[in-house]
């Protein structure tokens, strides 16, 4: 029997079928779904392959949750990252937290968690991070963010309402203090995503708020986190129905005026967002 191959993109199906290359969809929160079913050891095998790509020979830390299907995703990963030409960690199980930390204490590349979160057992994840390279000129896009940045982005995520810096030094503490005191055009991220040269997020809101303001007074980006929360659940979640009625400006109230997309500096379909917006929340 042959050695698995990124070149293969996953290891042999058992049932013979053609090997195709195999797709990597990102969510909000990395690459989720039913264990077995929508994630499979093909896609964590090829997700392996992919930092591969994305780093040269990496050391990849690896932790997972408690849930059953976690040791099967975390070995397929390690063998796709080997057959990449790099080396995998397995940590066992670990706390998100502990894997960044790790990822730093061992001069890794990157670090992955296999997790779904607060998920039902059926579901697991797949959640790639990089131990502050953002912050560095080596970072995979190519362009450095600065702390202050990284965090005005996090808080800017669907469901976020908070975040832990971890830091090192006193500096490093007070760069991520500075946060606060922060302008709004220091904190802007918008601009450095829209010109990183390894990296392309054109078509996806990043709820940076330059689309604003809507002369309907919608919350364009608070707006575009719900439908995208809607579509990643496949319903609409009871919360973020309940949080989408109190909004003053629905997207029912979109004139298709344009203004809003000629300001995104992503190129976001924003007209095309509130119809849908519209058609999932029924106003």
């Amino acid at each position: 029997m042959s050695e698995p191959s990124c070149e293969k993109a996953a290891p042999a199906r058992p049932d013979g079928e053609k090997q195709r290359q195999e797709q990597l969809r990102f969510g909000t929160d990395g690459i989720r779904g039913i264990a077995g079913r929508e994630l499979t050891a093909r896609t964590a095998f090829a997700l392996g392959c992919a930092l591969c790509r994305l780093y040269p020979s990496p050391r990849v830390v690896v932790g997972q949750d408690t849930r059953t299907s976690s040791d099967m995703l975390a070995h397929a990963l390690a063998a796709g990252v080997a057959a990449g030409g790099g080396q995998a960690i397995l940590g066992g199980v670990l706390p998100s937290a502990a894997v960044s930390f790790f990822v730093l204490q061992e001069k890794a590349a990157c670090g992955v968690v296999v997790s779904a979160s607060h998920n039902p057992p059926a579901y697991n994840g797949l959640k790639v991070f990089g131990g502050g390279d953002l912050l560095t000129e080596n970072s995979p896009a190519g362009r450095a963010l600065t702390p202050v940045q990284c965090i005005h982005y996090a808080l800017t995520r669907p469901a976020v309402a908070c975040v832990m810096s971890g830091v090192h030094s006193k500096k490093e503490l007070l760069d991520s203090l500075a946060y606060e005191t922060a302008a709004e055009d220091e904190r802007d991220f918008a601009e450095v995503f829209a010109t990183f040269p390894k990296m392309s997020w054109r078509g996806h809101c990043m709820y940076c708020g330059h689309c604003a303001p809507c002369p309907k007074g919608i919350d364009i980006a608070t707006v575009t986190k719900f439908l995208n929360l809607a579509k990643a659940q496949g319903e609409v979640p009871e919360t973020v129905r309940e949080h989408y009625a109190v909004l003053p400006a629905k997207a029912g109230d979109c004139i298709a005026c344009g203004a809003c997309e000629k300001r995104c500096p992503f190129g976001v379909f924003v007209i095309q967002n509130m119809a849908d917006a519209r058609k999932i929340f029924g106003k």
